[in-house]
């Protein structure tokens, strides 16, 4: 019993001076692996049962003991944590006032953009930003010469994948995946790079959202009426629209989108003198560009078009710089509550 008692004191003057609870735990477990662990060894090699009997009841009696001591200990080292704590917090002084949230202008325009395309039931997609060359520029027939295949236009990782140029890399992956049906209908937004000087409207990252329309028989009226009515509920109903031939490789034929300046009537800074303002770029999907996505192109038409979230939004709120989209500042935040 000597032998017990022993090592209870030993335990007692080990953990006496120690202030922490992590280093508690630690001690008495490797007290108990050099002090405790070995007695069981002990136990076994004993043959008379009545010296096993008193040698079993005093070894659980030292494990109780050392656990009890532990706890005790532990105890007491949690109460002084609290007591060390209290003293940093005064619940007497009164609470800042807690400024109220609102969702991000370019979150306002994606949502009203969303509920747009559910009503035609379209699937809203989201591909990777790391892109492949083939899905940004081979699969939408951008010839090896065109400029935003330069190093001096876009972010290359490798010479086989860059930082998306446009969503349309990824809907028209999302597009190819569906070539089997009949009609296809597809909408995807997010971030995409351009190795641009950053100014009141150039950003070297923004976001923009396109659609893709692959159906029998779509005409020009379709894409007209279709675009129209997307101005319509961005915008309201009273803007006048204009399509103005383009040239995109991806559709042929490609049109620039434009509304009449609804904030003068003979020419602004924000129409810059002109009485239109540009929307969008839009079109009929280029035979190749269908080709590509494994449709037959005979007998499938697609209409599509794109569109900076960052320019919708600055239009709607008469932003002048893009910048002030990503300053995090809550002072031009808090104006956009819905």
């Amino acid at each position: 019993m000597d032998q017990f008692k022993n090592i209870i004191d030993d335990f007692k003057t080990t953990i006496s001076s120690i202030d922490n609870q992590r280093e508690l735990l630690v001690t008495k477990n490797i007290f108990v692996k050099k002090h405790v662990s070995p007695l069981f060894g002990q136990l076994k090699q004993l043959n008379e049962l009545e010296a096993k009997k008193a040698f079993g009841k005093d070894l659980n009696y030292l494990q109780e003991t050392i656990q009890q001591l532990f706890e005790e200990k532990n105890q007491q080292l949690e109460i002084n944590l609290d007591q060390s704590i209290k003293p940093a917090y005064d619940l007497m002084i009164p609470a800042l006032d807690l400024v109220d949230g609102s969702i991000h202008p370019l979150n306002l325009v994606i949502n009203q953009i969303v509920d747009f395309f559910k009503k035609f039931n379209f699937t809203i997609t989201n591909y990777p930003e790391l892109v492949s060359t083939k899905h940004c520029f081979d699969d939408l027939n951008i010839p090896l010469d065109h400029p935003g295949r330069s190093t001096t236009d876009t972010f290359y990782v490798n010479d086989k994948q860059l930082l998306r140029t446009h969503c349309t890399a990824g809907t028209i992956e999302a597009v190819a995946s569906m070539n089997k049906h009949k009609d296809i209908r597809v909408i995807s937004f997010g971030n995409v790079y351009r190795n641009d000087t950053d100014d009141a409207t150039h950003s070297h990252q923004f976001m923009q959202m396109d659609f893709m329309w692959v159906k029998k028989d779509l005409s020009l009226a379709n894409l007209k009426w279709f675009v129209t009515k997307f101005i319509e509920h961005m915008f309201g109903n009273d803007l006048k629209t204009r399509f103005r031939l383009s040239h995109f490789p991806f559709t042929e034929p490609s049109f620039e989108v434009d509304v009449e300046c609804w904030n003068c009537q003979s020419g602004c800074f924000l129409c810059k003198k002109t009485r239109w303002i540009e929307i969008m770029g839009s079109g009929i999907l280029h035979p190749k560009v269908l080709e590509a996505a494994h449709i037959d192109s005979e007998k499938m038409v697609g209409i599509a078009a794109g569109i900076g979230i960052e320019r919708i939004a600055m239009l709607k709120n008469n932003i002048t710089d893009i910048r002030d989209f990503y300053l995090n500042d809550f002072r031009f935040i808090k104006q956009f509550y819905e």
